[in-house]
């Protein structure tokens, strides 16, 4: 078949979440795709729903039209592939990790689903599809063959991971203004995680082990992005995993006096490194993104974190005594979780002086690929929409959906509060008051949401708790649909 336009579009989440409400976040790893696709010689294009929406004259001149979704923005996939569906019979293929995880009702509207790194698969897969080759072998996909899904998940990593994302491709980027919403350049030294923490899926969309990118393309991605903003933030799961490397690179950016302000994900293990701290506050790097999860280390068991809250607090005061911020990332929500135990993570916070912190109320169940974190009956919502992290998606088993709902939404409205705004700035903690500030215009809209969502929780736990509020799981409903579809 003949294949040469290609457009590639990044669906929207109908909810507002933490962070697509103060940024413009187009997804690294679907731009560098395109660019790889590009450089194949394809003519691509890519549209991010909220920067422009995808046009149906490009759509409908396709040969191909590729996805990419979040498990939130899921549904808007769906909607997109029915319509396209409606007007022309061409390849639909769609990656990312929401579709990895529901293979059945995905293959549903899609042709094909790309799982974990798409860099060599979408290609492969392409130029099988161009010359009429069977494809039902390719490592790294799913496919439907009369009424009979085929997976083939495992593949090897990808090699090459020194591609340049070509941020022209973004159909109306070039045109944002950063007004309400700012603009942040997405750069990725390596992939991979030492570690293997219960709720996170980078092992199974990256591989095992740690790879790292050369520092000569980073530093070249970095002057590249440079002309769009001076912010950065490394996408990387464990900036610091290969420490060695990225002294290098921080070396690098020192020697060549590139201005810029870096914020990094790390585990708190970088902490007990003081000089790599000192280089990377030489390099730029004004904050580092913590998987801390919970200040409770029976939780911290649970998750498998190697790390201990004592731990953690040490690590936090060596990065906070070097002058680098921190963005506290917490997953709330576990069978162990207490009211108190989320309380502990704003007192700690605020003792702290954190810049910002997220809170992700864990919603991952069973399916079809992945491990079963709680069985699909504790599930409470049917619309994948409300997977974004900010809502309550699955019966607690110590508290209410309310109460935690409640507890989320009383954390963050504590953290943003005048008082604690204010306590940051008397103890002299200006960037963590400026950062709140910042972050609190973003944050209240989407409480917003969250307190108009309770009315339902209320209604879905009634009978479902006992008077200490333990989960009843006898009363637990029995469904056999994957939550996809709407309340």
């Amino acid at each position: 078949m003949k294949i040469k336009k290609i457009t590639l579009i990044q669906t929207d989440p109908p909810l507002p979440d933490y962070f697509t409400q103060a940024h413009v976040m187009p997804r690294h790893g679907f731009i560098i795709i395109g660019t790889i696709l590009q450089n194949k010689g394809y003519d691509v294009k890519i549209y991010v729903e909220n920067v422009q929406p995808p046009s149906w004259e490009r759509i409908l001149d396709s040969d191909v039209v590729c996805f990419y979704s979040v498990f939130a923005g899921l549904n808007r996939a769906f909607e997109w592939a029915d319509k396209i569906r409606g007007k022309k019979k061409i390849p639909l293929i769609i990656g990312g990790t929401a579709s990895s995880y529901y293979v059945t009702p995905v293959l549903e509207y899609f042709d094909y689903i790309v799982h974990g790194e798409g860099d060599e698969t979408v290609v492969e897969l392409l130029e099988r599809l161009k010359a009429d080759r069977d494809v039902d072998d390719l490592a790294g996909i799913s496919i439907k063959r009369n009424g009979r899904i085929i997976n083939n998940f495992d593949k090897k990593p990808v090699s090459c991971l020194d591609i340049i994302p070509d941020y022209t491709l973004i159909q109306g980027y070039q045109g944002v203004v950063a007004g309400r919403k700012s603009l942040i350049n997405f750069i990725q030294f390596s992939r991979g995680c030492h570690f293997n923490c219960k709720f996170c899926v980078v092992r199974e969309m990256f591989g095992p082990g740690y790879r790292t990118r050369s520092i000569d393309s980073t530093i070249a991605d970095i002057k590249d992005k440079l002309k769009y903003s001076r912010s950065f933030l490394f996408v990387d799961n464990d900036f610091f995993g290969d420490r060695e490397k990225t002294r290098q690179l921080l070396q690098r950016i020192v020697r060549e006096r590139i201005k810029a302000s870096f914020t990094a994900y790390a585990t708190i293990h970088v902490a007990k490194d003081t000089s790599l701290l000192k280089l990377a506050k030489k390099a730029g790097v004004r904050m580092l993104v913590l998987g801390l999860e919970s200040f409770d280390d029976r939780i911290l068991k649970d998750f498998n974190k190697k790390q201990t809250s004592r731990e953690m607090i040490e690590s936090i005061k060596s990065i906070k005594k070097q002058g680098i911020e921190i963005l506290g990332s917490f997953v709330v929500g576990s069978d162990n979780e207490t009211k108190a135990s989320i309380k502990d993570i704003i007192r700690q916070s605020n003792k702290y002086a954190f810049s910002h912190i997220v809170l992700f109320i864990s919603t991952l169940n069973n399916t079809d690929r992945y491990a079963e974190h709680v069985p699909n009956s504790r599930i409470l919502v049917r619309n994948i929409a409300y997977f974004n992290g900010c809502y309550v998606s699955v019966f607690p088993m110590n508290m209410k959906p309310t109460t935690l709902q409640k507890a989320v939404i009383d954390s963050y409205r504590e953290f943003f509060s005048f008082r604690s705004l204010l306590s940051c700035f008397v103890r002299g903690q200006f960037k963590a008051f400026s950062c709140r500030c910042f972050y609190r215009k973003g944050t209240f809209p989407v409480l917003k949401h969250m307190e108009k969502y309770l009315s339902y929780l209320a209604k879905i736990e009634e009978g479902m708790y006992d008077e200490n509020e333990r989960l009843i799981e006898e009363k637990l409903p029995v469904f056999k649909d994957k939550p996809l579809k709407n309340i």
